[in-house]
């Protein structure tokens, strides 16, 4: 019988082996019960094991993982299921949750930046509850346009919010959840006449002002919009070669560099490097008093430096010669101003030997950002 000898199901194929087979196996099995437990049943288990994965931990919002400010949480909405639907994203069902604790009251920043496929981000005051904030893409946000951010979203201290992650028309990938808190204490307020006058986030928001918070008037020119690269996460790409003439003025920030003092005020590039071993990153040039390093990942490692160069013509000015580089990475470039000075500047990155072993020089391209 078929419970004795298993082998048997091959013997079409090879008589001779499965006779000798079932020979060695004779008595072996005391029973159909015995040979089902022994043989079929860990058979189907693990062939049914090996065509289930299983859901995210928080697929379900009554399971959503906490996050800290700050913190960027990766995770992944792949095997994720879900009901609800979004008001702003299309088909996106299969979601995942997460709540965060306001550390702040102010505004909040919720951002799915550097996620890999595209993104629904949603804000709720509990599990089945309401919908306080949506967002799909975020073309001014991030690198990526279909990538989600609520941004300036009012919270309160101490206040638990649950937030969704999906995907719209149904994709699913990796993702990185990062929410931020910013005080609305005191800061500088530009008003609609152009004036700066340092005042209350509150106070700023009745007179109609754009406020920015723990800044002061100096160094803001409230003619000029605040430059869309003024965020890591909304770096603007630049080319090998490429010519960018931009200004910082109306820059904000709280990172500084290792090699100058009080240089917050700042504004973010994404370079794509296609040089050899060594790249020349120059803002020779430039109308104030700059700073300019390159870093490995948004909030990641310094890679280096430079604040004074004396291979420029003016020595306020940076450059970083000869930086080792590695082919086919992304660089994110951070252009800056020792103690708070802000300008017009003039950026470009080039390989310090011609790409491909070639003695031509290819005509460079020029773009204007945050100029007038």
């Amino acid at each position: 019988m078929l419970w004795r000898c298993p082998f048997a199901l091959f013997a079409i194929v090879r008589p001779d082996r499965v006779r000798r087979a079932c020979r060695l196996r004779a008595g072996r099995f005391r029973g159909p019960g015995e040979f089902i437990r022994r043989f079929w049943s860990p058979a189907i288990l693990l062939a049914t094991a090996a065509g289930l994965r299983a859901a995210p931990p928080n697929d379900d919002c009554s399971a959503a993982i906490a996050i800290r400010t700050d913190e960027p949480f990766s995770g992944s909405t792949l095997d994720a299921t879900g009901t609800d639907i979004s008001t702003c994203g299309r088909g996106d069902v299969r979601d995942v949750w997460h709540t965060w604790r306001a550390t702040c009251s102010g505004q909040a920043r919720f951002s799915l930046c550097g996620s890999n496929f595209d993104t629904v981000l949603s804000v709720y005051d509990g599990c089945g509850g309401a919908q306080l904030a949506c967002n799909n893409d975020a073309p001014e946000g991030c690198v990526r346009e279909d990538n989600s951010v609520v941004a300036a979203f009012p919270v309160t201290d101490r206040e638990r919010y649950w937030i969704r992650v999906s995907g719209a028309s149904g994709e699913t990938g990796p993702y990185v959840l990062t929410a931020s808190c910013t005080e609305l204490g005191w800061g500088a307020c530009c008003l609609p006449g152009g004036e700066c006058l340092v005042m209350s986030g509150e106070e700023c928001a009745t007179a109609e002002g754009r406020f920015f918070a723990d800044e002061s008037c100096a160094g803001l020119d409230c003619s000029s919009p605040q430059p869309v690269n003024d965020r890591c996460e909304a770096a603007l790409a630049i080319a090998t070669d490429e010519l960018v003439v931009g200004s910082t003025w109306n820059a904000t920030g709280r990172q500084d560099s290792a090699c100058g003092n009080e240089n917050g005020r700042d504004v973010w590039y994404l370079w794509h490097c296609d040089c050899g071993s060594y790249a020349d990153i120059s803002l020779c040039e430039s109308g104030f008093d700059t700073l300019l390093s390159i870093h490995e990942v948004c909030g990641g490692a310094e890679l280096a430096c430079s604040d004074d160069s004396p291979a420029c013509v003016s020595e306020r000015t940076s450059r970083l010669r000869r930086v080792a580089v590695i082919p086919g990475r992304d660089y994110f470039v951070r252009v800056s101003g020792v103690e708070g000075e802000s300008g017009d500047y003039r950026l470009q990155a080039r390989c310090v030997r011609p790409r491909g072993g070639g003695q031509a020089k290819r005509q460079a391209a020029t773009s204007v950002h945050g100029l007038p």
